[in-house]
């Protein structure tokens, strides 16, 4: 992690001056991620981009996860996660590109069995199992996002990828 121009001097508000962090490191010990973040210093709006890449990982990783926060178990491969978005104070928007293979999603509401096997059946059906599908181009995502004033910057971060990857899963 490496963090540029940061400063409390008064002069720079005089300056057009920017932050910047960029990140590499393994999600879960798996998967290679980056990230790079810029903002311009002193905006009233408070923007700024980032842009992200995640490598290869196996799904299964995540449920660990994923069970106790989402109560869904995936299996299936993350290929690639390439996204770009620009956020402010109200709203977040960009594009993703989300490449996987064989994704199986299984839905633990502990809502009785036979529910969970029907919502289980519903979310395979609705979704699109690879990306991109044999024969056809890859299909981009659209990041677009309210932001929740209440919530941390992170926390925006990661509901405003998860708007992109939605947008790649579901059929239309």
């Amino acid at each position: 992690l490496s963090l540029k121009n940061i400063s409390n001097d008064p002069q720079y508000k005089q300056k057009e001056s920017f932050l910047t962090m960029q990140g590499r490191g393994l999600f879960m010990n798996k998967g290679e991620i980056n990230l790079y973040f810029i903002a311009k210093l002193f905006d009233p709006k408070q923007t700024f981009l980032v842009k992200g890449t995640f490598g290869k990982m196996e799904l299964n990783t995540l449920n660990s996860m994923l069970e106790r926060n989402e109560s869904v178990n995936l299996d299936g491969t993350v290929n690639s996660l390439n996204f770009e978005f620009t956020a402010d104070t109200m709203k977040a928007s960009g594009e993703l590109t989300f490449l996987y293979q064989n994704l199986k999603i299984e839905i633990n509401n502990k809502n009785g069995y036979l529910r969970d096997k029907i919502s289980t059946w519903f979310t395979n059906y609705s979704t699109i199992d690879s990306n991109p599908r044999p024969g056809q181009k890859a299909r981009t995502g659209s990041i677009n996002y309210k932001r929740d004033p209440e919530r941390f910057v992170f926390n925006y971060g990661i509901k405003s990828v998860m708007t992109g990857i939605k947008s790649t899963l579901v059929k239309e």
